[in-house]
């Protein structure tokens, strides 16, 4: 027994032995396994919260910034319709490219759920407030309007208001609607007519209502997108405000295509021509404001996606309307309402005088002429080619006769047009550049004097007749003058097997031979008989 007792005693003090130093190994591994966690738990928390600091300090303040500065210049640029903000309009000498036609009442807190309360995320201004909403050309320079069954009159005002608003941030002539109003036949944008007492294209004429008319208008508005196209943009510019910003006086104008009671009185045809308008307008400077009544049954050809597309979407909702594509709680939009009509009128009016002959481009003609160190330096022989007023942003456009097809031109216009100033600019320009071995003229004037008489008064070189007071008797013998010089070319020119003045010239012709230039101005003259 007592042998037991001390063999049980040892395995006892063995296993109690044994068992101290595993719960002892067990501890410091679970101390230290602790202390690690509740190091590295830290350190995430610490890193977490540092990150969390600096995306509040690094993106919302910054953006909250952003929020408040446009905030500010929209509330600077777009006065309230009050009539003591508008007693001294004065138009912008360029365009602001923007206009505000809403605006966003914000609640923070109910929009993101919560507040932060630490000191170190506290938000700079106040947890409300009123943020507009603007049209922007070019990337959101169109809206469309969605209505079920509300709505109609909050859309016709914010259109209104748009409207005017666009009208006062940029320079006289730089922005121009077409507005069809199929339903109201016009009365919803009444006082928009005023413009049109004193230039009548801003608003394209009138506010159209027929469904002729839209495809007529719609039409033209595709024309102009492809002469954007073809003629300014090509490759060079990505937008029409890119090719604005080059082209300084010669600045093409942004087109604004205003439609109320959409798709009332459209044709598939005009649907069509709409939906290329929608896709392809906002590069070229033409963008859309379109009221849509979904009650209406729509044409077979539209696509409501072509219809939304590159448009900023307000769809209904309450008794009120929401940015398509948003579940903002917290977040209320309310459209901007017009001017009272008398202030309406009184800008409309002001802005209409501002307008008077601002679709008038004047161009120095030293942009065209040569430096004194060029004057007679440019050769006939193969073409006659001189430059007479610019086209786009920054290319010459020139007057070329001589080769190919082109060998004579016609110029037709309303009387006022500009027709004899394109001759003085032909004639003065040319007689700069060449001497008169290379250009001579023939000028022909049946408007008794008027035109061409300065170049008989200062014996203009290069030319061999200036007829003044000419009656048509003697605009035949110019004409006859000019028949026996061809005469008598041809027959050099056979001598030699020359075909043109080039070749006559390789042939070893050593005669001058100028390329001969016939001006008549008001050459109808010569038709006013019939023999």
């Amino acid at each position: 027994r007592r042998q037991r007792l001390l063999r049980a005693e040892e395995v006892h003090k063995e296993s109690r032995n044994r068992i101290i130093a595993e719960t002892t190994t067990a501890r410091q591994q679970l101390e230290t396994t602790n202390t690690e966690s509740t190091t590295k738990q830290a350190a995430t928390h610490e890193a977490t919260r540092r990150a969390i600091e600096h995306e509040w300090t690094n993106g919302v303040l910054p953006d909250l910034e952003k929020l408040r500065a446009a905030r500010t210049a929209a509330e600077t640029q777009f006065a309230p319709w009050r009539g003591e903000h508008w007693q001294d309009l004065k138009l912008p000498a360029s365009f602001a490219q923007a206009a505000r036609f809403a605006e966003l009442h914000v609640d923070l807190e109910k929009l993101c759920g919560a507040i932060p309360q630490d000191a170190a995320l506290r938000l700079p201004d106040e947890t409300k407030f009123v943020q507009p909403l603007l049209v922007a050309v070019p990337e959101s320079g169109s809206i469309l309007f969605e209505t079920k069954n509300s709505g109609h009159e909050q859309i016709i005002g914010a259109l209104n208001s748009v409207i005017i608003r666009l009208l006062t941030v940029a320079p006289p002539g730089k922005v121009a609607f077409t507005i069809f109003d199929p339903v109201g036949l016009g009365q919803n944008f009444a006082g928009i007519m005023h413009l049109a007492d004193f230039e009548e294209r801003v608003i394209s004429s009138r506010i159209w209502t027929q469904q002729t008319q839209f495809e007529e208008r719609l039409a033209e508005l595709n024309e102009h997108i492809e002469k954007v196209t073809q003629m300014y943009l090509r490759n060079e510019y990505a937008t029409l405000a890119e090719y604005n910003e080059q082209a300084g006086r010669l600045a093409e104008k942004y087109h604004f295509l205003v439609i109320a009671d959409f798709p009332v009185n459209f044709s598939d045809v005009a649907v069509k021509r709409l939906q290329n308008i929608i896709a392809s307008g906002p590069r070229c400077g033409v963008h859309t404001l379109i009221h849509w009544d979904q009650r209406r049954q729509p044409p077979l050809e539209l696509v409501p996606d072509e219809l939304r597309k590159n448009n900023f979407v307000l769809v209904p909702r309450g008794d009120g309307f929401a940015v398509a594509g948003t579940n903002w709680d917290g977040v209320h939009l309310a459209l901007d309402t017009p001017p009272d009509a008398e202030l309406a009128t009184g800008l409309l009016q002001k802005i209409g005088k501002a307008s008077v002959n601002s679709y008038r481009v004047e161009m120095p003609f030293s942009e065209v002429a040569p430096a004194e160190s060029e004057m007679w330096s440019l050769d006939t022989t193969s073409e006659l080619r001189v430059p007479v007023g610019r086209t786009g942003a920054t290319k010459l456009q020139y007057l070329a006769l001589g080769q190919g097809t082109r060998q004579h031109g016609l110029v037709a216009g309303k009387t006022g047009s500009g027709k004899s100033t394109l001759f003085h600019v032909i004639i003065t320009n040319l007689a700069l550049w060449c001497s008169p071995e290379q250009v001579e003229f023939y000028l022909v004037d049946f408007k008794k004097g008027v035109e061409f008489k300065t170049y008989a008064t200062h014996k203009l070189p290069h030319a061999r007749v200036i007829a003044i007071e000419s009656d048509r008797e003697f605009g035949l013998s110019v004409l006859q003058r000019v028949d026996d010089e061809l005469k008598r070319r041809g027959d050099l020119f056979r001598k030699l097997g020359a075909q043109d003045i080039a070749g006559y010239k390789r042939a070893g012709g050593n005669e001058a031979m100028p390329r001969v230039l016939l001006l008549i101005d008001e050459f109808q003259e010569l038709f006013v008989e019939d023999d």
